[in-house]
């Protein structure tokens, strides 16, 4: 496998021609991973809202 070929061969891998970015270009893994990133953060903030405000003597037990 030649370096042309090998890197072809990467960035075919890491770029998805069928996803697009922000900025309608083809998606990358570092899209990808934002994205993940993102969801995550949205999803701890919905569980901190869930979360009791008060404190009661039987969540002291």
């Amino acid at each position: 496998m030649t370096t042309p070929t090998t890197a072809k061969a990467l960035y075919d891998t890491l770029i998805s021609p069928n996803e697009s970015d922000s900025n309608l270009e083809a998606a990358n893994v570092v899209d990808g991973l934002f994205f993940i990133g993102r969801a995550l953060f949205r999803l701890a903030k919905a569980v901190e809202a869930l979360k009791p405000t008060t404190t009661t003597e039987a969540d002291n037990d």
